[in-house]
């Protein structure tokens, strides 16, 4: 025994960490809690008393139907629009909103009438038969139903429905819509999908010809093409119909609450998109809207929380201004400052430097949040440049819009002889580091912020030089007439700039390691034979009531915690399993320590096999378990996105290595995330994060020396070993 486990450490040296966890005693979450709760409606408690009742309990539940894994708010989404309105009228009565969450659209009346939560905010059309079961509110929202084809699918009008099949959602308005169609045309015919599928898994189906035709409401539709050409909407079954929420029939008093909370705050916000408003017309509003970039340093969304440094800083700066934050993502970054000017958002700011260029373009910027220098970046294999001449004939690839040119056209004229080369407008910098890495560039520029970050996580590139010793100043851009928004963004700045809360924010983006750790020697192996951790027996409890291999269970919380129960990782993940607080509000777990052994391994494995079921039934044991793992440590939603990009370059989609972590790979580019639904990812850290765990596992498996048995063919599985052959 004693050699197997002197194997097992040795392994275990020799095997890439990939954690993302630090050792930091405090995150940024502790300094600002969540301002929304959230919890599943399996496990919230049941009241159907009205407002006076909701009053007295002291917050208000919002029903909604669970995404995949959180979303990326666009332009446009209806349903982060209803979900922060919602909000705010709980706020408006002192009361703690809580989002309550159903996995299918057609569990939201049900959970309502069993007094799961107390409204329905999710995007619901009113109809007669809804009428019959629960109150509406005045309309939200207005929206056309419409028929989805193929891209290439010649279908323009209703009678081109014979012998076609239209999918659609259970428990959804679509089905008495075509009900009432079939009335005056009999050939209409459809199928129900199933109540798990989400639209964009849906329309993945529809694209390769699985599904024939879709029905979808047109609000949703102008969304996702922003994101995808392969589908269109080829023409409406309604007219504009109404969008409205949902409250039991007897809660009166709440629906005329919400009546006069929702028809004054339609009428303040309006629908006009493109304005200008100085501060005082914005906290009429009660929207700010920030101008940014999806990258891994201003906005991006992981394990299902939007992050960011600057959109963290700009959601403080809203809160505090008692304004929600909007984010409308720049096609390029040479587009943000147009898009400013013309009233398509209130600041524009995605790590910009002011120059005289900006400032003639007519943009005034805030005092600085922010000091950078700047650096000469190359392939780690290279020596550093201690004399710039040495640069003579090599080539510097830039953005022209970034200050980065201006810093390499001083360079030119100082007599250096190196060549500029444009890089595309909408690549970041990663994106040229990355190409710098590979060969395909030469040499590029970055702040030392975004190096920094980049090479918390990869050893291939380093800075060789530094081009600018003085720091230079990133800070946000406004109008000229904002004057009241840059006073107040102004004292916002001075007072929060290295206070509390932003050295937080910028140790968690720029500082703490986040992707592959440098090898360490870690003892895992307990005093008794037979055991890898203290906590093995949990593992074996909490693994084998969700179907789980529990060395599976203990590999991944060795890649995410080295076995300490009181880790937090950069993003503020804690406990064994590094469960997102609000990922464990939302499987019902409340505000329970997750440092707590017993609940953080409860918790990790409850939403583990939660994303497993994220994932067709049909697939491989190994490739379920792969998606589920990758889906935990990046979020569902790139998951999925990785799976329709394999498809469109031809790879498996339903195979994780070689194929679907190749697409995943590819989503750190802009080229590729600006149309995926979930946006930016750094894909190398699921890769790696499932590699490993699938390498420790086998390492388990061989240490223990327990064989498989009791085979269950009809279930698909092994009891004690489910994942033998991919082992």
């Amino acid at each position: 025994m004693r050699r197997i486990f002197l194997f097992l450490l040795l392994t275990l040296f020799l095997l890439p960490a990939c954690s993302e966890s630090d050792n930091s005693p405090k995150s940024a979450q502790d300094v600002a809690k969540p301002l929304i709760k959230e919890t599943s409606a399996k496990k919230t408690y049941k009241a159907t008393g009205d407002l006076d009742k909701i009053i007295k309990k002291g917050s208000l539940r919002i029903l909604t139907v669970r995404h995949i894994d959180g979303f990326l708010p666009r332009e446009g989404d209806s349903l982060y629009f209803e979900q922060e309105l919602a909000a705010d009228f709980a706020r408006s009565l002192g009361l703690t909103p809580v989002r309550v969450y159903v996995d299918a659209f057609e569990q939201l009346i049900p959970a309502l009438l069993e007094g799961r939560g107390d409204l329905i905010a999710a995007n619901m059309r009113i109809t007669e038969q809804r009428k019959e079961k629960i109150s509406f509110t005045v309309p939200v929202l207005f929206s056309r139903e419409q028929i989805i084809a193929r891209k290439d699918d010649t279908i323009n009008r209703l009678s081109q429905l014979k012998n076609r099949n239209i999918s659609v959602s259970p428990g959804t308005s679509y089905i008495e819509t075509l009900e009432q169609l079939q009335t005056s045309r009999p050939y209409v015919s459809y199928s129900l999908l199933p109540a798990t599928m989400s639209l964009d898994q849906s329309l993945d189906r529809l694209a390769t010809g699985e599904l024939d035709l879709l029905v979808a409401d047109s609000i949703e539709m102008d969304v996702i093409e922003n994101y995808r050409d392969d589908v269109r909407a080829v023409f409406n079954l309604t007219q504009k119909v109404p969008l409205a929420w949902g409250v039991r029939a007897d809660n009166q008093e709440l629906k005329q609450s919400l009546d006069r909370f929702l028809e004054l705050e339609i009428l303040k916000r309006g629908t006009q998109k493109r304005y200008t408003a100085d501060l005082p017309e914005l906290k009429k509003r009660k929207v700010l809207r920030l101008i940014t970039r999806n990258n891994g340093a201003t906005y991006f969304l992981w394990k299902g929380e939007l992050m960011g440094f600057e959109y963290e800083l700009y959601k403080r700066f809203a809160e505090a201004n008692k304004m929600r934050l909007q984010v409308v993502v720049a096609p390029s970054h040479e587009a943000m400052l147009p898009m400013l000017l013309r009233g398509d958002g209130d600041i524009a700011s995605a790590l910009m430097t002011p120059n005289e260029s900006r400032k003639a373009a007519g943009i005034t910027f805030t005092r600085p949040y922010l000091y950078t220098t700047q650096l000469l970046v190359g392939r780690s294999k290279e020596k550093e440049i201690t004399d710039l001449a040495q640069l003579k004939g090599r080539t510097l690839v830039l953005r022209e819009s970034s200050d980065y040119w201006q810093t390499a056209q001083e360079l030119v004229n100082s007599g250096i002889r190196i060549k500029l080369e444009a890089a595309p407008e909408n690549m970041e910098t990663e994106e040229i580091i990355n190409r710098v890495a590979s060969g395909e560039f030469d040499l590029t520029i970055a702040d030392n912020i975004i190096l920094e970050l980049e090479m918390s996580w990869r050893d291939d590139i380093k800075s060789l030089s530094t081009l600018r010793e003085e720091r230079s100043p990133i800070a946000a851009a406004v109008r000229p007439e904002d004057k009241e928004l840059k006073t107040a963004l102004d004292q916002f700045f001075k007072k929060e700039y290295k206070g509390l809360y932003y050295n937080i924010s910028y140790k968690k983006y720029f500082e703490s390691p986040r992707g592959i750790s440098k090898r360490q020697t870690v003892r895992v192996a307990s005093e008794t034979p037979g055991q890898i951790s203290p906590y093995d027996e949990l593992f074996k409890k909490h693994a084998e009531e969700h179907g789980f291999d529990w060395r599976m269970i203990l590999a991944q919380a060795y890649q995410e915690s080295r076995f300490d129960p009181k880790r937090k990782s950069w993003a503020g993940a804690e406990g064994l399993l590094q469960v997102m607080p609000r990922t464990a509000r939302a499987h019902g777990f409340g505000d329970q320590d997750l440092s707590d052994p017993e609940v953080g391994i409860a918790a990790g494995v409850e939403y583990l096999s939660w994303v497993r079921e994220r994932f067709p039934s049909d697939l491989s044991i190994k490739d379920r378990m792969w998606f589920a793992l990758a889906a935990y440590n990046a979020g569902a939603g790139h998951v999925h996105d990785a799976r329709t990009l394999a498809r469109r370059k031809g790879w498996n989609p339903d195979v994780w290595f070689d194929n679907v972590e190749k697409a995943m790979l590819l989503l750190s580019k802009p080229e590729y995330h600006k149309k995926a639904k979930y946006g930016y990812v750094r894909g190398t850290e699921p890769v790696h994060y499932v590699r490993n765990i699938r390498d420790r596992y086998r390492v388990y498996v061989q240490a223990l020396g327990q064989a498989c048995m009791d085979r269950n063919e009809s279930a698909g599985i092994e009891k004690g070993c489910r994942l033998k052959d991919a082992a």
